[in-house]
């Protein structure tokens, strides 16, 4: 598959990939080397490619959480109601 980049991308790209910090930390934290700030300063092309993308997450996330939450929320009055509708002695 062939993959079409912006040529002006292509020299930050060959740069980050040589660099030995970057894999360091990318082994560290995967993908969360393009939340760090120094990313945007040493290859400020490549983190405006890739800032929507990381951006974007983080909104999934928070309604995913919120829904995850509520859930939870809804299990534990369930649990509650299930204990006090069981006949006494059926513990």
């Amino acid at each position: 598959m062939l993959l079409l980049i912006d040529i002006s991308l292509h020299e930050p790209l060959n740069e980050i990939q040589s660099d030995e910090i970057m894999h360091a930390k990318f082994k560290g934290e995967k993908y969360n080397i393009w939340k760090t700030t120094d990313i945007a300063t040493k290859y400020p092309l490549l983190w405006d490619k890739a800032q929507f993308y990381v951006i974007a997450f983080p909104t999934s996330y928070l309604v995913e959480a919120a829904f995850s939450r509520v859930s939870q929320m809804l299990s534990k009055d369930r649990n509650r109601l299930d204990i006090k509708n069981r006949p006494l002695g059926s513990h």
